[in-house]
């Protein structure tokens, strides 16, 4: 980020995490707020706030529970119900990791890969943070967030995803961006992993998990930033705003074509004409 635009972004008034996701919410129509991912490395405290006494989970499935129901949970390799997702974030010991990198490979082929060869080549190209570096994720509502997060993801619309990286280019003119995707480990890895870890901006589909167990919509993409870009962000879209306020209409220069009505004519319709 340049001088300027940490300058411009640090005049107002520091909002709280309410504010935040209140502003993201309302400028966007959001229909479920921003989460808030923080991972925790082994030398820090789990932050406060969050629940620890939960049944085994997915991560897509934290990020969606946070979304829709208002939770703040933190995952350990324990509660963490999902190799690809321990494999992503690096929680567990090495022998423990590559255990479940074998199951990966092994779950990989006739479903991502028609051979071992291309299914490994797969799974060991994917991102994913080393053993151990991590030892727990923190996930919650942005608003309800009690502590620093690492990333912010978004589960919205495509035309939403383009507001928010039109706010960042609108403040950088960082063009072009290049987003990041893999067959799976797209909400844990190329979501959470991508921004607050890699610290890039990314939007992805979901995974087959993604849909399966976060229960993302077809018409949801992933929208994900490092959270150093959140004041960056915010000020983009509160300048584009002013001037194209989402959605925004769509200029056609031309008019309209008249419609081909015989192409929806029933046949008998049709019969009679002629």
């Amino acid at each position: 980020m340049s001088a300027s635009v940490k300058n411009n972004t640090e005049k107002g008034k520091k909002l709280t995490y309410a504010e935040m996701q209140d502003f993201f919410e309302r400028t966007l129509k959001l229909i479920t707020p921003p989460v808030a991912v923080k991972f925790v490395r082994p030398r820090e405290e789990k932050p406060k706030g969050l629940a620890t006494n939960i049944k085994p989970m997915t991560f897509c499935q934290a990020v969606t529970i946070a979304r829709q129901g208002g939770y703040s949970v933190y995952l350990e390799r324990g509660t963490l119900n999902c190799y690809n997702a321990r494999i992503s974030f690096g929680i567990g010991t090495e022998e423990e990791i590559n255990k479940d990198i074998e199951k990966s490979i092994e779950t990989t082929i006739g479903k991502y890969a028609p051979t071992r060869e291309i299914a490994a080549k797969i799974v060991m190209n994917k991102f994913r943070i080393g053993a151990g570096e991590v030892k727990g994720v923190a996930v919650a509502p942005l608003g309800k967030a009690k502590f620093v997060p690492d990333a912010l993801i978004f589960t919205c619309f495509p035309w939403q995803a383009y507001y928010l990286t039109n706010a960042y280019l609108w403040m950088t003119g960082d063009v072009p961006i290049h987003f990041e995707i893999a067959t799976n480990s797209l909400v844990c890895g190329y979501s959470a992993g991508i921004a607050g870890w890699k610290k890039k901006i990314n939007c992805c589909t979901a995974c087959t998990g993604g849909r399966a167990y976060g229960g993302t919509e077809s018409t949801e993409v992933y929208w994900s930033m490092p959270w150093e870009l959140v004041d960056v962000i915010i000020e983009g879209l509160k300048e584009r705003s002013k001037r194209c306020p989402y959605p925004s209409l769509i200029n056609i220069p031309l008019p309209a074509p008249a419609s081909e009505k015989h192409f929806f004519e029933a046949k008998e319709d049709k019969d009679r004409r002629e």
